[in-house]
């Protein structure tokens, strides 16, 4: 019995593999199988209307991603429809050049330079592909892939859980004219970063959500990864948020809630005055000394570490010098080191209680090689400050302390 003649190619595309499987990766960033919406394990390939350029999209419940790459179109045809898991399993195994893809009303072919193939079903609906909303709103800021990056990730270890409040699920930023600050917290530490920014010329802020859907992190981490000569473009709309690049737009729906205003917390907050500078990569070691039998996570709280002690006194014995003191323990070990450091005033002395996984977070993103620590004994509702030593590279990390129970 022969074989039905297959039906006639609808659309016919050469691509190079390396860059059609890049903006796969981008644009499925966002996708997840979802049972109540269809779309956001597929991704759809739509041809430009000058029919030389290919448009792929993504839509999930809350998120839209749509990236153009360059290709030659062989023979023009309608939209059609990968699941996003297969044609990026495909896009892996293929050798690496030029691409085929010959799709007919039912199925695919792709193939490359070495004949290896595959055939694969395309799915129905390509017309009913929800299309991102139009770009418009009245305030936007240009700002520079680089600039944005290290904003958001200077500040991102301080972002809750998908269990946090909504409110708090922001990277929230604030524009000033030629500079932009970086605000996240989760309730018990705020992380804050200045950076210059030379496209933002007007007064605003405005909220990167943090989360998408269920999937945690998704749209922020698509944003991180968009390279562009040009800088990007943020818009703030009434309902949505846009991120464009060169080649790609990246929009988010608002959440319903307003993100909190980390900058007028930060602002309406009391410090301690300046306490000692510490270098920080030594700061760093320590904590990790003290530290390094926690079993984080036990069930059984006597097995986890619930706090670090921080002791800063001069030692009479050693001279001038003075030295910050880390201590921990568990029912199962105690654990001390020193470092020198340098006091704000000569004899000054404190005492605190930290968390360690947030001091560790904390110290992680610090990015200068000494930083100065401002903690007052007196007061235990006065949050401890990690500040930078450089004011070009300004960051800043507010640690509520603990109580010794």
């Amino acid at each position: 019995m022969k074989k039905p003649p297959e039906p006639e190619p609808a659309m016919k595309i050469r691509v190079y593999s390396e860059i059609l499987t890049q903006c796969v990766k981008r644009c499925t960033r966002i996708s997840y199988d979802s049972p109540n919406f269809w779309m956001s394990s597929r991704v759809r390939f739509a041809l430009m209307d000058d029919n030389h350029q290919l448009r792929l999209t993504v839509a999930t419940e809350t998120s839209w991603i749509d990236t153009i790459l360059n290709c030659e179109i062989e023979q023009a045809g309608p939209p059609i429809l990968f699941e996003c898991g297969d044609l990026l399993n495909i896009l892996n195994t293929l050798h690496k050049g030029t691409l085929r893809i010959d799709a007919s009303e039912k199925h695919a072919v792709i193939s490359d330079e070495k004949k290896r193939t595959y055939r694969v079903q395309i799915h129905p609906n390509a017309e009913q592909y929800s299309e991102p909303p139009k770009v418009e709103g009245a305030v936007s800021v240009e700002i520079t892939a680089a600039t944005l990056k290290t904003a958001v990730e200077s500040v991102q270890f301080a972002l809750p859980d998908s269990n946090g409040r909504p409110q708090m699920c922001f990277v929230l930023l604030q524009f000033s004219p030629g500079k932009v600050a970086a605000y996240a917290s989760e309730g018990h530490m705020l992380a804050h970063r200045k950076l210059l920014c030379p496209g933002a010329t007007a007064e605003f802020q405005l909220g990167i959500p943090s989360l998408d859907g269920n999937q945690r992190d998704n749209f922020l981490k698509t944003i991180l990864e968009l390279q562009s000569t040009d800088p990007l473009r943020i818009t703030l709309g009434e309902r949505h948020l846009f991120v464009e690049s060169d080649d790609t737009l990246v929009c988010s729906t608002l959440p319903a809630v307003l993100p909190t205003d980390f900058a007028a917390v930060h602002a309406s907050a009391t410090f301690a005055p300046p306490s000692c500078s510490v270098n920080t990569e030594a700061l760093r070691k320590s904590l990790a000394a003290v530290c390094v039998l926690n079993r984080r996570g036990s069930k059984d709280d006597k097995e986890s570490l619930l706090h670090v002690k921080l002791q800063m006194a001069p030692d009479p014995q050693r001279g001038s010098k003075t030295f910050l003191k880390l201590s921990a323990g568990t029912t199962r070990f105690t654990a001390d080191d020193e470092i020198e450091v340098i006091p704000a005033i000569e004899g000054m002395e404190f005492m605190c209680l930290l968390s360690p996984d947030w001091l560790k977070d904390a110290l992680s993103k610090v990015p200068t090689e000494t930083l100065t620590l401002h903690i007052d004994s007196a007061d235990v509702f006065q949050p401890a400050l990690i500040v930078s030593d450089d004011e070009e590279k300004s960051h800043e990390v507010l640690i509520m302390k603990m109580e010794d129970r």
